[in-house]
């Protein structure tokens, strides 16, 4: 059993670092074991909102009544509706793939659970595909991206236009950003960013654009977003924000959430997650009491789907990283759990660092001089 120190609550409403208080966040105390997959469901997955806008204020669009406008460089202008994106799959476009979504804030707490990070299964059609008929030119340099709640953002026009590389060994292109409109086999809802929202594999989670509906390619390649010029205006940050690619290695103690919680014993089970951006997770290791590193197991995929509910674990089986290539796969947690039998009472330590498959260990410096890479250490006391 862990109990939590003072102020501790299963449900916390948090205002952030300096110069973002009007971005309105609610995170959990999780207490318990990370689930690959995130339920969907309210009060399972983080709720943000860049805008400050309440869960009651989030705009709710009818899949019937969405509609995305695009335009182009050269001034060509479309507009998509639902049912297009419906045509699009029959024709076969359609395609899933597991993400981690991962507020850039959600760091920058001070505390050990991270617990502004979730991971869904998310279905959709390319953006490539829905951008191909648009005449845009090759001096267009950003797509810039607009949602019903008056959020503003951008990505490179060359990572939107990027087709998938699976399927072609000698390809290491990334998956595609897409137009979600599934999330876990179901309907995203309007919590969660729907009808439509945009997924990007790699990109901290304010680059993917809840409530969707305008995208505009633009030769301007200047900063542009809510983030990007009105609440991080001063360099360094106003470049690290607008180049979200480069997620840290990051490990995140779910339990217990606290330090120095008192845990009762003597059989105790720490549990968390690791992940990085753009690459995936190879190792992870542990030491109690400061002694030897021990490796611990990563989460196998069919473990994983059998722990899922039939329509979750339908559109899991479906995801592009299913067979093909590593697991637990790029820009994905990877969960973890020990178990340390017949701990005396008092003091412990434990320590936890990641490794990715670009050869980062934790501690190292950081990608972004905003998130902190440095490994996790926990003291608690075994009563």
């Amino acid at each position: 059993m862990f109990q939590m120190g003072a102020g501790a609550a299963s449900m916390l409403m948090l205002r952030l670092v300096p110069g973002c208080e009007h971005i309105d966040v609610e995170s959990k105390v999780v207490g318990q074991r990370v689930r690959f997959i995130t339920p969907a469901e309210d009060g399972e997955w983080y709720w943000q909102s860049g805008q400050g806008i309440m869960k009651s204020q989030a705009p709710d669009i009818a899949r019937g009544e969405w509609s995305l406008d695009l335009e182009s460089d050269t001034g060509d202008t479309q507009t998509i509706e639902f049912a297009d994106l419906e045509s699009m799959a029959q024709d076969g476009d359609e395609m899933t793939y597991i993400k981690t979504m991962r507020c850039v804030f959600g760091t920058s707490i001070g505390t050990l659970t991270d617990s502004l990070v979730s991971t869904g299964v998310f279905t959709g059609i390319p953006l490539h595909r829905v951008l191909e008929s648009l005449d845009i030119s090759d001096n267009a340099s950003k797509l810039r991206t607009f949602g019903v709640d008056g959020f503003e953002s951008n990505i490179p026009m060359d990572r939107a236009l990027q087709p998938s590389g699976l399927g072609d060994p000698n390809s290491d292109a990334p998956l595609p950003p897409m137009l979600a409109y599934e999330i876990n086999g179901r309907p995203i809802s309007r919590l969660r960013g729907g009808p439509v929202r945009l997924v990007i594999p790699e990109m901290w989670g304010y680059k993917n654009m809840k409530w969707l509906d305008r995208l505009v390619a633009t030769e301007d390649a200047s900063y542009f977003g809510t983030y990007e010029t009105e609440q991080f205006p001063q360099e360094p940050a106003q470049g690290l924000i607008d180049d979200p690619g480069k997620i840290a290695l990051m490990s995140v103690i779910s339990r217990p959430t606290v330090p120095m919680a008192e845990v009762e014993g003597p059989d105790v089970t720490i549990a968390g997650a690791s992940f990085a951006g753009n690459t995936n997770i190879t190792d992870i290791e542990m030491s109690l009491d400061d002694g030897p590193f021990e490796s611990l197991n990563l989460p196998d995929r069919d473990e994983v789907a059998e722990t899922l509910d039939p329509t979750t674990r339908s559109a899991f089986e479906q995801a592009e990283q299913f067979e093909a290539g590593p697991w637990p796969p790029a820009n994905v947690w990877a969960p973890w759990a020990k178990a340390f039998p017949g701990l005396s009472t008092g003091e412990h330590t434990v320590t936890v660092r990641a490794t990715d498959a670009s050869g980062r260990t934790q501690p190292g410096e950081s990608d972004q001089e905003l998130i902190t890479s440095s490994r996790v250490r926990l003291q608690f006391r075994v009563t």
